[in-house]
């Protein structure tokens, strides 16, 4: 487990819980203002039950104090604890993190708690049930069926918001029959990007086709000529 910062108008606090066995994030959560209370309902809630593992790494934090120390011994967990300033004691996590802000966080825009929970969340999907491991034989850490040339065509299914993508194989689908939409499933919604539509005021051609003084002028003044084109704002929830 460990912490990571998000820089927004105020920087915000990432926890992430990652399972070693198969690079499975079992919790997350962010706040602006993490306390050692805080920090030790998420342990809460990470393990509710009898599912506490035996071991748990973590590094010198002050914010590990006593109180999340003796909420980890009644729950039965060893800690281990890294030497100072020696990340690499830790590395599953932390290149958990490095793959969190090169795939993800480098490439959208945070506003505010509620958006990067939403943004960690569509990731984690992608993370957990896409992207593959070569640790992992190149399975994820939720384990994926191979797909063999018999189920079909491949088909992109477009994830976090279109950064990323799922190949699959698919069975045709007849002409009578509606193909289920390539951004669907429990998180279609939020991994389809917000559309943004501009409007030119006036034609930029004449009757024969041929740009005008406006329609030069508009073109100086915008990225593209459509009267409609799409900008990634985030994600949609």
């Amino acid at each position: 487990m460990d912490f990571f910062t998000v820089p927004t108008v105020r920087v915000l606090f990432v926890f992430v819980v990652l399972s070693h066995d198969r690079r499975r994030v079992v919790h997350f959560n962010v706040t602006e203002h993490p306390t050692e209370e805080w920090t030790a309902q998420q342990i809460r809630e990470a393990f509710p039950w009898d599912q506490a593992p035996r071991y748990l790494i973590r590094d010198r934090d002050a914010i590990f104090g006593g109180a999340f120390v003796a909420l980890t011994k009644s729950m039965g967990i060893e800690e281990g604890v890294t030497a100072p300033r020696s990340p690499w004691q830790n590395p599953y996590v932390e290149r958990l993190l490095g793959s969190i802000r090169r795939e993800c966080l480098d490439h959208v825009l945070v506003w505010n708690e509620t958006s990067l929970r939403r943004i960690l969340r569509s990731y984690f999907h992608y993370y957990q049930t896409s992207r593959t491991h070569l640790a992992l034989a190149k399975d994820t850490p939720v384990s994926r069926a191979v797909d063999r040339p018999e189920n079909g065509r491949i088909v992109a299914i477009a994830q976090v918001g279109g950064l990323h993508h799922r190949y699959e194989r698919r069975a045709a689908f007849s002409a009578k029959s509606k193909p289920p939409h390539p951004r669907g499933g429990p998180l279609g919604a939020m991994n389809r990007p917000a559309k943004v539509h501009f409007s030119i005021p006036v034609n930029p051609c004449d009757v024969k086709g041929r740009l005008t003084r406006v329609g030069m002028a508009l073109i100086s003044r915008s990225s593209s000529v459509r009267p409609e084109f799409s900008v990634m704002t985030g994600f949609t929830g």
